[in-house]
């Protein structure tokens, strides 16, 4: 029997207003540019690495960025392990410890702009990937016959409404609580503005042009055309469906970013633009990375000494 289990950590489930508890700060994204964690904070590197095998980009951007999924899910777990905890000292009403989602390499591919290795989009096509659990759950591929869901693992799942308001009133505006929400954690300062605005200034790059007129010549031979409103991705593509006419359409596409050699090209400019942001606010990216630090390593401590009420599986 094939069961998949639904983890309801920061990377499917963002807070826990969505489970009817306690409103969130604000609205966050969660890496949509798929780069993989960033290291430490003590120089930065201006160049665009393109790791082929594991599908990974790094970027100038890892080293000051703080919406790393995992990192993300850390401060959430951690908000949450003393939510639970908060209601128990409160109310004596004990919840199940809060899961963290695993750490899964898959969230790190880079696919802002498709597919561009072969293993990739000969399994996922155009949609964007994830675990295999997701994939059957979120129905981007067939469920098998067998299939059954698991338990969510949520806490809070056969809660009252009057409960989930009474939690929320008892605990939602505690300080420690307060200090593990990731959003309020995340700044929205100018250079965190201008980090989100370089996509944009990608796409308008005369090189970008150029580099979209080569693969869109390629695609041509493959009896495909570039989506020149969706920046690496030919026309017909089904962003939620796995099957083989999009894997093979898939197969082509990364083909020709082959031949083009589009992601290189397109990191070095990516690179580019990121390092001018870096360079004009690097002292106000760089203490928000280091703070950001911080609070993950907080959450981390925080985690490991309360398995009662926030525990990694």
């Amino acid at each position: 029997m094939m069961v998949f289990r639904r983890y309801i950590g920061a990377g499917l489930v963002a807070c826990v207003a969505l489970l009817g508890l306690v409103a969130c700060g604000g609205d966050g994204e969660d890496g949509e540019d798929g780069s993989s964690a960033a290291p430490k904070v003590n120089g930065i590197d201006p160049n665009a690495e393109v790791d082929y095998d594991t599908a990974v980009v790094h970027l100038p951007e890892d080293y000051v960025k703080t919406w790393d999924d995992h990192e993300v899910e850390l401060v959430s777990s951690a908000a949450e392990g003393f939510f639970i905890k908060c209601v128990y000292d409160k109310s004596g009403t004990k919840l199940d410890p809060y899961p963290v989602a695993p750490e899964e390499p898959i969230r790190d591919v880079f696919f802002i702009y498709g597919p561009w290795t072969m293993p990739i989009a000969e399994k996922f096509a155009f949609v964007h990937p994830k675990t295999d659990g997701e994939l059957t759950f979120n129905e981007n591929v067939p469920k098998p016959d067998d299939y059954e869901e698991g338990p969510s693992g949520n806490p809070y799942e056969n809660l009252t409404q009057e409960q989930r308001d009474e939690f929320a009133e008892l605990c939602g505006s505690e300080p420690e609580y307060l200090k593990f929400n990731y959003v309020d954690a995340q700044s929205d300062g100018p250079g965190t503005v201008a980090l989100g605005e370089v996509q944009d200034k990608v796409a308008a790059d005369p090189r970008i042009t150029t580099l979209i007129d080569e693969f869109d010549a390629c695609l041509q031979t493959e009896g495909l055309k570039a989506d020149r409103s969706a920046l690496g991705y030919p026309k017909g593509v089904d962003f939620w469906t796995v099957n083989e006419d999009q894997i093979d359409m898939a197969i082509k596409t990364v083909d020709c970013k082959d031949q083009v050699d589009f992601t290189p090209r397109l990191a070095d400019i990516i690179a580019e633009y990121q390092m001018k942001v870096i360079d004009e606010y690097g002292t106000e990216l760089m203490a928000q990375r280091e703070a950001w630090d911080d609070l993950v390593q907080e959450a981390k401590d925080y985690i490991a000494a309360n398995p009662d009420y926030v525990i990694q599986e």
